[in-house]
């Protein structure tokens, strides 16, 4: 029976992705597997990206600058519009780093997934 692809993903995004492969090999009491394969394994775990900021304090951060800014639009005119657009360009930045951060978690995610199933497959 062939695993669906929805299975596939969310083994990808939850088994795989917190552990280190000596405890996947633990936990799954594999005692064959190829030693190329576990070097492999290793050295994409030790390339995982670094997490620099909780996603929830970019996100706010990049929704509240303007709004914070805007009101001090009313109180200095000639300040105000400066304010608001560098929180608009800062807003924007912040998006995108966010985005750039994600979508290096996804393909380390996915080499690691893998680089697990590599060494999890036993060849005869």
């Amino acid at each position: 029976m062939k695993p669906t692809k929805r299975y596939h993903e969310w083994r990808m995004w939850h088994l795989h992705a917190a552990r280190p492969p000596e405890a996947i090999l633990s936990s799954w009491s594999v005692m064959q597997f190829d030693q190329a394969d576990l070097e492999r394994a290793r050295w994409v775990w030790q390339r995982r990206p670094k997490r620099r900021f909780l996603a929830f304090w970019r996100w706010l951060a990049a929704i509240l600058a303007p709004a914070v800014a805007a009101l001090f639009l009313h109180l200095a005119r000639p300040f105000g519009h400066v304010l608001v657009d560098v929180s608009f360009v800062a807003g924007c930045i912040l998006v995108f780093l966010f985005s750039r951060e994600s979508d290096q978690w996804a393909q380390w995610r996915a080499d690691y997934s893998r680089a697990i199933d590599r060494l999890l497959c036993l060849r005869s």
